[in-house]
């Protein structure tokens, strides 16, 4: 194992980090930032929230995402025919990028199932 493999298990250890599953494409692993990770890391929930901002602008823009805004003017993200097209988010040339499209759908299903139990 890595520093990097044993870091992220002390992470998920510590209830900072939750495993979401693999991306498709390369089969890496993906992880979520849990409300823990405030007490203990606080600045690591706002600098994943700027990321996943970032990368949902871009996404949007690029035709993969969704975004409404309700009464208050706070963003409403949905998934479009684009994001569940898995030959669509491979075709996102910024790893980066693709990787958080896979991390918004894996939380995406992960919530849904979540709340269908």
């Amino acid at each position: 194992m890595s520093e990097e493999d044993d870091l992220i298990r002390f992470l998920i250890d510590m209830g900072v980090l939750k495993p979401l599953g693999y991306t498709d494409g390369d089969g890496q692993e993906m992880y979520m930032v849990t409300e823990r990770a405030k007490e203990i890391f606080p600045e690591l929930p706002e600098i994943q929230e700027k990321e996943t901002n970032s990368a949902i602008f871009e996404l949007w823009q690029m035709d993969m995402l969704d975004v409404r805004f309700d009464d208050n003017g706070d963003p409403l993200v949905a998934l479009n025919k684009n994001s569940t097209n898995p030959d669509k988010v491979e075709m996102i040339e910024n790893e980066s990028l693709r990787r958080q499209m896979y991390m918004i759908l894996a939380a995406f299903l992960e919530h849904f199932d979540g709340n269908n139990r």
